[in-house]
């Protein structure tokens, strides 16, 4: 297994999740190494297997894929699939079979048809192995002499104890939801950039090429001056896009992925709240009948990767919240390109099922005794991998 050093990566997104400073770090947005959270995969081209048919197929395998359980945390629409300690993660997908003219009900007398009978058809297969392990330990000192000259009752230590411990837990969580936001977020660049997936949908763009709202208008501002008719319009045309393109990721097709094998499946959906809110309470699709949504379910989140940046310092504004800016990567490991990538007005986010997800985690504690000193030292230790694996569809939505 490879393990990425995250510490950094993870300590700015926490604070920019935060919105405050966190262990020196801004909390204002910035461009972030995001790409460090999400394992794109390693495409297996031979395992040194004699028969073509095996080849995409490893010799020897800890752990085959299954999903076994939601693993609860923020956004719960990320799968999980744990699996044994050493062992790593792979994926098969097979292309389509070949369809020829069947002889069998045109049997004609003389023809040869040894042609088709000893041709072979071999399945075309392709394979990734995800195998990078992303882990984080958080460290807590305690002192075992002072403490116990502070409290009255070892049940008052207790819970002073306990506190300090879900003080822990909840920075692991904090993190873990820091990284989750990542993983989205480039989730979001590979489908806008031109030079991944790039099959985003721009929904101000299309609306004014419908005439939905007019041509004069330049951003979501714009559209909410005209008054709520526009607005409304607007809206029931997003709701009717989402809904249609969910429908669309579910087909057995290779349009919202990177074109390598078709695929199909249930498709998921996350919108930013501050917008979802619109379709709750500004469109006829209000909080009282759910289904004039037809979505099918969605989750929210706040923002997919801070609350303010340093020229719009109202935190939370939609500018702010719906903006994902990641570091330059010489390595172009996500495939947006070696330079910066920054977006804002990006509202929503569908993939396939499995397209995205955390796929590894292991949680253990250490700790040691320093006498001298009289304190205890714990260690949680927590390792997980982050997929994103375009050979699955996904799409954004973005207001532009």
């Amino acid at each position: 297994m490879k393990f990425i050093d995250v510490k950094n990566t993870v300590i700015k997104a926490v604070s920019q999740t935060l919105g405050s400073e966190y262990l020196n770090e801004s909390g204002l947005i910035e461009a972030t190494e995001s790409y460090n959270i999400a394992d794109v995969g390693k495409a297996v081209e031979d395992s040194g297997s004699v028969e073509p048919f095996t080849k995409s197929l490893i010799s020897v395998m800890a752990y085959t894929e299954m999903i076994e359980n939601n693993f609860e945390n923020s956004i719960k629409s990320l799968e999980v699939s744990s699996f044994e300690w050493g062992g790593f993660i792979q994926r098969v997908y097979f292309d389509l079979a070949t369809i020829i003219t069947d002889p069998m009900y045109t049997l004609t007398n003389g023809v040869d048809y040894s042609s088709i009978e000893h041709t072979a058809y071999i399945p075309t297969t392709k394979s990734k192995i995800f195998e990078e392990g992303k882990p984080i330990c958080v460290p807590i000192t305690i002192q075992s002499d002072t403490l116990k000259e502070a409290f009255k009752s070892w049940g008052e230590l207790n819970k002073y104890l306990s506190g300090i411990r879900q003080m822990v837990r909840n920075t692991v969580g904090l993190a873990k939801y820091a990284m989750e936001k990542m993983l989205v977020s480039c989730a979001c660049a590979v489908s806008v950039s031109t030079d991944a997936l790039n099959n985003a949908v721009h929904l101000i763009t299309d609306a004014k090429n419908l005439g939905i709202v007019p041509s004069t208008v330049t951003d979501y501002n714009d559209i909410i001056a005209l008054g709520s008719d526009t607005h409304k319009a607007f809206l029931v045309y997003v709701a009717k896009t989402i809904s249609n393109t969910r429908d669309q990721l579910e087909e057995y097709t290779k349009v919202y992925n990177n074109g390598e094998v078709p695929t199909m499946g249930a498709s998921k959906l996350l919108l930013n709240s501050k917008f979802s809110k619109d379709f709750r309470f500004d469109s006829e699709a209000n909080t009282f009948n759910d289904e004039k949504l037809a979505f099918g379910e969605y989750e929210t989140i706040t923002s997919w990767q801070g609350l303010s940046d340093a020229t719009n310092t109202e935190a939370f504004n939609l500018d702010s919240v719906t903006t994902v800016n990641i570091s330059a990567d010489s390595s172009n490991k996500l495939g947006i390109g070696t330079s910066a990538f920054s977006k804002s007005g990006i509202v929503g986010l569908a993939w396939q099922n499995k397209a995205i997800g955390i796929c590894l985690e292991r949680v253990k504690m250490t700790s040691n005794y320093t006498a001298c000193a009289d304190f205890w030292n714990e260690f949680t230790h927590v390792l997980m991998n982050y997929i994103l694996d375009t050979n699955l569809g996904m799409v954004a939505f973005v207001l532009d």
